[in-house]
């Protein structure tokens, strides 16, 4: 035995280390074949609007926020709510290509380390389930292939397309779930490393991206209960389920339940569920990517389109794994096919009953697009497998050293392959960017300044440690008042993009630290969207989850949140002009953005001030109860009732209070400092969004100052005398778990449901 062992030695040594060789020259070539092509095809490298918000939100939460374990809060974008789900400093693509300001210096070197990790996880994953290195290796290069904008648009359009951080939670994601798949296996302590493989990956994934938790428990827990039914003794299923347990209450105790349940319900699209509806759509990859594009009329492109193809012939060769593959093959090509039936059952269902409100089907599908590639490149190799089935007894040795061989050759000849076509892809790319209309609204940042945003970033651009000195309100898009979707009437944006190079909105603000009303965010709160719903919002226009479109000017409620400059399309009243500036619209641009005879060539962005803003000094001495959303928003709309001499808050207060003065609002590093002397109690109503993530570390020597919600979503501070204070927040697991679960209390006793009961029009929320 001990000689057969030492025979063996050298050869497994040998294929171990050909392996690593193989692996370290394909991630190798993968990275400069990537990092060459985007920077050849820099037009669609974070291109659209929603990549552009990401990259300005990267540079100001490294220039407000230092926060790790968790999310701070967004003093830019929004109210300072907590900040878009997902934390920078866990992306190597970001890290590695952030410049000292926290800007992403360098898109294409993002892309390229993306688009390696995704390609290094789907060769792991393969390896994992014992699929041969060659198939492994064609796989990466195939989803490298077809999702990525190397060329022009990508193959396949999916959400790894618009972001680098996509791929590397897949990553994350295809690890935890390989790990998943293998529980009970072999020894306790194999059982022991796998547990923790997925705890660190649910870990990894909660504190990176935790909304795309969402998406990831899901296949996670498809491929655990896949090897639980599969499990082979009674004893492979104890040790299964013992490990989950043991996952779970480690889950438990750390506050990552709380965390995320508390992030995920305490949001308008969890309390006004229908604002995440779509319409049921047979095709748009509302059932799947299958059913991306219509078939009829029938031909050869309409059936094999890239999405319909690479879905199809991945559930064949899934087919084929259960078939011919080994043990470990046909686990993976089960949970596959359980995990893509599951999604289509849900896609089609929902197409009847319309009752889905979570991510689309696609979405899904994207995650696991390189499993797809996996059963593409075993159904490859099938007839390797069967010709050792059908072949003389005497000769399945020879066919074996012939797939070893070849398992050697194509991990050469792929990358060879590749780097040989790298010259036609770029001129493709090239090519392609002079053609498309969509170079036209291409845009990298900084953006050009205009006369408006020279303005805006000289008078409120927020600088840490300096006094807050208001924000602006984006009400563009009453120009087009046949409109509804903010996707349609906020293209005025674009027109200026177009003319000026800056968007006068969002990401062409936010880059120069521009403070918005407006916010871009899945994490948008219940009270929030119920204030700007009834205040800010045209009670026809349909509202969405993650952007709220506004465009009604209320001058008294928008400075009472802090408003002092206007951004408008249209002329207004009671508010100062500051700058004004001619928008043309020409008939490309028109035709680009689908606005094609709109009646007039040109218009105007108006940039006005508001008198009175709430920067902080606001200091009420009246006040107003009231138990319910709905009583709230009736005291608030009362003109008659003056919000700089009144508050509304849902607890009794004290009768007596003092104005206070000297008051000073500052944004600070991961704070907010306050200060402010009184003769007795005073309050102060804050022009920040209220939660119990804040935390109040008092400065002074007088008792530690109180929050409470004030006017319904603002934030109060109550102080004798004297305040000096810090407001901190964090929202996160390890002591910072449930506070987004207070909220949601909180706002569950003022009714917030039912806070358009009185005002049905303004009930009327999701497509119609």
């Amino acid at each position: 035995m001990r000689d057969a062992f030492r025979a063996i030695r050298p050869s497994r040594l040998s294929s171990a280390l050909t392996e690593s060789g193989l692996w370290i020259f394909n991630i190798v070539v993968v990275f400069l074949f990537t990092r060459y092509l985007f920077q050849t095809n820099i037009v669609a490298v974070f291109y659209g609007y929603d990549p552009l918000t990401i990259l300005t939100f990267i540079g100001e939460q490294h220039r407000f926020s230092s926060v790790l374990l968790g999310l701070g809060s967004d003093p830019v974008i929004g109210l300072g709510n907590i900040a878009f789900p997902i934390n920078p400093r866990w992306f190597l693509s970001y890290v590695l290509t952030a410049g000292p300001t926290g800007n992403i210096d360098d898109g294409p070197l993002a892309f390229a380390i993306g688009a390696t990790e995704l390609f290094a996880a789907t060769v792991l994953t393969g390896r994992i389930h014992r699929i041969a290195l060659g198939a492994s290796v064609m796989a990466g290069w195939l989803v490298t292939l077809m999702v990525w904008p190397l060329a022009g648009l990508p193959v396949i359009i999916s959400i790894l397309f618009f972001f680098p951080h996509h791929a590397e939670t897949v990553s994350a994601m295809l690890v935890t779930a390989s790990a998943a798949l293998w529980l009970g296996q072999g020894s306790r302590t194999n059982s022991l490393v796998l547990t923790l493989v997925i705890f660190c990956g649910m870990t990894y994934l909660l504190l990176a991206s935790p909304s795309y938790m969402v998406i990831a428990l899901p296949v996670v827990g498809i491929f655990g209960l896949t090897r639980l039914v599969l499990a082979a003794t009674r004893t492979e299923r104890l040790t299964i389920v013992t490990c989950w347990i043991a996952v779970g209450v480690a889950c438990l105790a750390l506050g990552y339940v709380h965390y995320l349940v508390g992030l995920l319900t305490y949001t308008a699209a969890a309390q006004f569920p229908a604002i995440s509806r779509r319409m049921p759509s047979l095709y748009g990859g509302e059932i799947s990517m299958l059913l991306s594009s219509p078939i009829l009329p029938l031909s050869w492109q309409s059936i094999f389109t890239p999405e319909r193809s690479y879905l199809g012939f991945g559930i064949i060769g899934f087919l084929a794994m259960t078939w011919l593959g080994l043990p470990p093959q046909r686990r993976f090509a089960i949970a596959m096919l359980a995990l893509e039936g599951a999604l289509i059952t849900v896609g089609v269902s929902n197409f009847f009953l319309d009752y889905w409100i979570g991510p689309q089907i696609w979405y899904f599908e994207t995650y696991i697009l390189p499993c797809f590639g996996l059963g593409i490149c075993f159904l490859f190799c099938t007839p390797f497998l069967l010709l050792r089935r059908v072949v003389p007894q005497w000769r399945p040795m020879i066919v074996a050293q012939a797939a070893t061989a070849i398992g050697v050759i194509l991990p050469l000849i792929i990358p060879a392959l590749a780097a040989l076509s790298i010259p036609q892809l770029a001129q493709a790319a090239r090519l392609q960017a002079q053609r498309h209309e969509w170079q036209t609204l291409f845009s990298q940042l900084p953006q050009p300044s205009s006369d408006i945003t020279r303005i805006l970033k000289s008078e409120i651009k927020l600088i840490p440690g300096q006094p807050f000195r208001g924000r602006v309100a984006v009400m563009i898009g009453r120009i087009f008042p046949q409109e509804r979707e903010w996707q349609r009437y906020s293209l005025g944006h674009y027109f200026a993009q177009i003319a000026t190079g800056n968007l006068h909105d969002g990401p062409g603000l936010w880059q120069d630290d521009i403070p918005t009303l407006n916010e871009s965010n899945p994490l948008i709160t219940p009270p929030s969207f119920v204030f700007f719903r009834r205040f800010f919002i045209e009670p026809n226009d349909i509202v969405r989850r993650t952007v709220l479109g506004t465009r009604r000017i209320d001058l008294r409620m928008l400075a009472a949140v802090g408003v002092r400059f206007v951004l408008t399309d249209l002329p207004v009243t009671g508010a100062t002009l500051r700058a004004q500036l001619r928008i043309p619209t020409s008939s490309t641009a028109q035709a680009v953005l689908g606005f094609t005879n709109i009646g007039f060539d040109s218009f105007q962005l108006f940039l006005y001030e508001i008198d009175g803003t709430n920067l902080g000094q606001v200091s009420p001495t009246k006040t107003l109860l009231a138990s319910t959303a709905r009583e709230i928003l009736a005291l608030l709309s009362d003109s008659d009732v003056s919000l700089v001499d009144t508050l509304v808050a849902a607890d009794r207060l004290p009768e007596r209070l003092h104005a206070a003065h000297s008051a000073s609002f500052v944004v600070d590093w991961d704070r907010y400092r306050i200060r402010a002397a009184s003769e007795e109690t005073s309050i102060l109503v804050l022009p920040i969004e209220f939660s119990r993530c804040f935390k109040v570390t008092s400065h002074a020597q007088a008792d530690t100052p109180i929050l409470f919600r004030v006017n319904l979503f603002l934030t109060g501070i109550m102080f004798d005398r004297e305040l000096d204070a810090e407001l901190s927040f964090r929202s996160g697991p390890f002591g910072a778990s449930t506070c987004r679960l207070q909220d949601l209390s909180d706002v569950r006793k003022l009714q917030i449901r039912d806070a358009f009961r009185d005002r049905p029009e303004l009930g009327v929320l999701g497509p119609q």
